[in-house]
């Protein structure tokens, strides 16, 4: 009975020893996105893209999010649209 516990306290050990190195050598690893998830990756690639303003609302969201018309920035098609008819009166 005695060294059936130990048994199970050497494997308990064993496995405790296992999950620390493992976590270990994962911070060393590079940050080159292979490991990463798919998410983390595409939040990175967004993170990554300038920011534009809105020329209707002033808001700044990312180039890739954005519509752009007569070299400005707009957040949606409704807000390029107000804008183009705004400003085409005032020429």
């Amino acid at each position: 009975m005695l060294g059936i516990i130990r048994l199970i306290i050497l494997l308990a050990l064993g496995w405790l020893a296992y999950r620390y190195i493992r976590r270990f050598l994962a911070l060393d690893k590079p940050a080159d996105g292979s490991s990463e998830q798919s998410n983390s990756g595409s939040d990175r690639q967004q993170q990554s893209l300038p920011m534009q303003r809105c020329a209707q609302c002033q808001i700044h969201l990312p180039e890739g999010e954005s519509t752009r018309s007569s070299g400005h920035y707009f957040c949606c098609e409704a807000h390029r649209d107000a804008w183009l008819e705004n400003n085409s009166k005032d020429h």
